[in-house]
């Protein structure tokens, strides 16, 4: 969106370029390949999730997304997770499910191969009980 409330992706076209052009900004490890990453937050896909999640979507306003970064180790990530969805629990929303985001780390740093996490998402779903601003 821009400033004028129309729908447009040059935001993130100007993301990628200010980032090409500020290579510092990845803060690039010694190995010359581990940085602490930059993200875009742009829109739920909504339509690309219904086609890949393996539980019902709602409808569009109605579930929220976070993106969680896991331990590997197993008694740490199932700790993580039920925490995370006791939280969610508590505030009254439900768990929709969780998908495990596909990765690629092929292109990674030493450093970071040795500390990469298991990187998914929640799905969190609105609840009746509380209304959209709120949510």
């Amino acid at each position: 969106c821009n400033l004028n409330g129309e729908k447009t992706n040059q935001i993130i076209h100007d993301a990628l370029e200010i980032l090409v052009k500020l290579e510092h900004r990845g803060g690039v490890s010694a190995d010359g390949k581990t940085g602490d990453g930059a993200g875009l937050l742009i829109d739920i896909p909504h339509d690309y999730f219904t086609r890949v999640c393996d539980f019902p979507i709602p409808s569009q306003r109605e579930y929220a997304v976070g993106m969680v970064f896991l331990p590997k180790v197993s008694n740490q990530y199932n700790f993580c997770k039920s925490t995370f969805e006791n939280q969610v629990k508590a505030q009254g929303l439900s768990i929709l499910g969780w998908r495990k985001v596909p990765v690629d780390s092929s292109q990674l740093g030493e450093i970071a191969l040795a500390s990469e996490p298991n990187i998914e998402q929640l799905f969190i779903g609105k609840t009746d009980e509380i209304d959209e601003t709120t949510f």
